[in-house]
């Protein structure tokens, strides 16, 4: 078994690492488009369905955290 160096260690997974990451970037976009969907689509070079379809999942969490 191989030893991991604590300076490296990542405590989670990387799709949730992404996921966390993308959430981000969705709330930070509404954020700065008050809460203007198809311009936070614009402003992170996403299709307008296809970030709906993303956003989704992360509505409630998305929207309670960033105040719109």
């Amino acid at each position: 078994k191989e030893e991991v160096n604590d300076d490296t260690f990542i405590p989670y997974s990387l799709p949730d690492y992404l996921e966390e990451k993308e959430r981000e970037f969705i709330k930070r976009a509404l954020v700065k488009t008050a809460g203007n969907k198809s311009k936070a689509a614009t402003m992170l070079g996403m299709n307008y369905l296809a970030y709906l379809e993303r956003a989704k999942k992360y509505v409630d969490t998305v929207l309670k955290t960033a105040g719109v």
